[in-house]
Parts: C-alpha cells; structure tokens; sequence
C-alpha cells in the first residue's frame, strides 16, 4: 500500500511539473512567434523533430555485434544498418520515433529460427545514424534506401512511425514498394499494449508457416505493425 501511495503521489507530481512546463513552452513559444514568426518556426522544428537519444542495453548491442552492419548515405547523413542470415526471405524491420533497429531483437530472433533474413536500422537522427533532426519522411527514405541496398525485399513490419514511415515509402514507389515488393500485402494495426509484451507473445505462437506467417502474425500483434509482403 505504501509503495502504491509513493507511486500515485510521484504521478500526481511528476503530472503536475509537465502541466507547469507546458504551461510556461506555450507562454515562451507565443512571445515568439510574435516577435519572429521565422525563429517561432526553427524552434517548433526543434521541439517537434529532434528524437530522444537513449543508450542501448548490452543485450541489444551484442545482437548488433553479431550481424553485418553495413550504412547507406541518406540526405547527406549516414545510416546504420544491419542483416543477419543469408538466402531467406528478406524482412525489413523498421523502429519507431526516439527508438532503434535493435529494440526488434526478440523478434528478428523469432524471425531468423524460421529461415529469414532480418535487416533493421537506426533512422536518421537515432541510435548509430547520424543526424540530430528526424521525421517521418527521413525514416522512410532511409527505408528505401536500405531495402535497395539489401535487394528485393519481402517484408517490411514496422512499429509507430515505423509503421507510417513504412507505407510512406512503399506509396512513394508507386505500384512497387520497399525493394520492388508488392503493396497488395499491407496491414495496419492500432497500439493495444506495449510492443515488448506484444512481441514477447507473438513470437512463442506465430511463424508456423513460411508463407502465411507474416500475415497471420497481425491478428497477435498490436503495438502498432503496418505489414507489407508479396501475397
């Protein structure tokens, strides 16, 4: 009960110092923009497209180690990218904002003891890449420039603005998505509960079938997927 009560009054605290910050931004962003209408903007950019920046477990950095990392030139920016496996279909696992590629360990693990070939990034701005700015355009074009560089592809699953950032580039390509896949296979899921439980269930029950497994995975996952393969 103690520790229940400690926690409640930390959330009312912690709820009432972003009310207080929020407040204060909204005052300091008005007096701005009405000064400097041009600065007003260069700061909202800066809030509203600079990512989180989050150091990374040894867990995921030894999964890392253990693929072949390659990068691809985005915007003039480099793009850390690795795969892992060799002669399966190709699955492009792409995060979502102020995360990286190695947060789909558990997954791409699932993904490599059923024959595929996983690839995965950090997006402009994140992880390894470099960059201190990032979108959802940025995310899809280092998308596709990684899926160019590893071939044909597949799959693509991606998480949040992964997800956006996955169908973003594939109604770029036209009729041809990600790495000349075709878009006929899209899904899109709302989050239901955090990705890590989402991943950590689905991957004990999903993939039993090398063709259908992608596709029926999305019944399972709900931590917000677009899924994209050849059908």
């Amino acid at each position: 009960m103690e520790t229940a009560g400690g926690y409640r009054a930390f959330e009312a605290l912690n709820h009432a110092f972003m009310s207080a910050t929020l407040r204060l931004t909204r005052a300091a962003f008005g007096a701005v923009q009405r000064a400097s209408p041009r600065l007003a903007a260069v700061w909202a950019e800066r809030i509203f497209c600079t990512p989180p920046r989050r150091p990374i477990s040894e867990r995921m950095a030894a999964w890392l180690r253990d693929g072949e990392r390659f990068t691809v030139s985005v915007g003039g920016r480099r793009v850390a990218a690795w795969s892992w496996g060799t002669g399966g279909a190709v699955v492009l696992l792409v995060h979502g904002w102020g995360s990286r590629g190695a947060r789909f360990i558990d997954l791409g693990n699932t993904l490599l003891g059923h024959g595929y070939r996983v690839v995965t990034f950090d997006a402009p701005g994140h992880g390894e890449s470099t960059g201190r700015l990032s979108s959802g355009p940025e995310f899809a074009r280092a998308a596709l420039a990684v899926a160019s560089a590893v071939g044909p592809v597949s799959y693509v699953v991606g998480h949040s603005l992964g997800g956006f950032a996955a169908a973003l580039a594939m109604g770029g390509q036209g009729a041809r998505g990600a790495g000349g896949a075709s878009t006929s296979g899209v899904r899109f899921l709302s989050p239901l509960r955090p990705t890590r439980t989402a991943i950590a269930r689905s991957s004990r029950r999903c993939l039993a079938s090398r063709h259908v497994s992608l596709h029926r995975c999305a019944a399972g996952w709900s931590g917000g997927w677009a899924f994209h393969g050849r059908t």
